[in-house]
């Protein structure tokens, strides 16, 4: 299982990014407004309303992203409609990166107006560089569970990666575990290599997990078998 963590710094444009992602609701318009402050940890506190949001962003103009490539999960589509919609000129650097090249990256272009304002991170890399991160609290904020958040709004776990079994009703009965996945005469096939494909790898260690050990070798020899 992968799962993905959103984190930000300091932007506008990133907070844009963010915020809309969230689905952002407007605040009570009997509510006093805020003073302006980009660096706010949240909308309300920040803007107040997603207009003054998106007003602040579009002055600032620019958003530089990095390690998102164009042909997954339709980032190159989200981009050019984000672009459009906010009239925010969008910068992809180093698409193909993994979390620890957009950390790596991110230090080598710290202080030039080419350094990352958002980051699409694995959790493991997002926890181990909290400190590095602006805090933000998106609009669902309360909603996301303890365990998939940083307290102080440094990160958030956004999507995962979670292994299912597939199978044929007309061949086999429905495999109540992995182990059903043993029994004589029942083929298992993985979508490639493990040591390459981080999918097969999933699932070899779902395998190894589902017996109650971390045994990786052990799975991977079963499902080779």
């Amino acid at each position: 299982m992968t799962i993905r963590a959103c984190v930000v710094t300091i932007s506008s444009a990133a907070l844009l990014l963010s915020a809309a992602s969230a689905c952002s609701k407007p605040s009570s318009s009997d509510k006093p407004l805020p003073p302006l402050n980009p660096r706010a940890d949240s909308l309300e506190s920040g803007f107040g309303t997603m207009d003054r949001l998106v007003e602040a962003a579009k002055k600032e103009g620019a958003l530089t992203v990095v390690g998102l490539p164009g042909g997954w999960v339709g980032y190159k589509e989200i981009i050019s409609r984000f672009s459009d919609k906010y009239g925010i000129k969008v910068t992809s650097i180093v698409p193909e990166a993994s979390s620890k090249q957009e950390i790596d990256t991110a230090a080598r272009l710290k202080g030039t107006n080419q350094a990352p304002d958002v980051f699409d991170l694995t959790l493991e890399v997002a926890v181990a560089n909290a400190k590095l991160f602006a805090p933000y609290r998106v609009t669902g904020w309360a909603d996301i569970p303890d365990e998939a958040k940083e307290q102080r709004g440094r990160w958030y776990a956004a999507y995962g990666g979670y292994m299912s079994i597939g199978y044929d009703p007309r061949k086999v009965p429905a495999p109540a575990s992995y182990g059903a996945l043993v029994r004589p005469g029942t083929i298992v096939a993985l979508p490639g290599d493990p040591r390459r494909v981080a999918s097969a790898f999933s699932a070899v260690m779902a395998a190894s997990l589902g017996n109650g050990l971390p045994d990786a070798r052990g799975a991977w020899t079963c499902s080779r078998g």
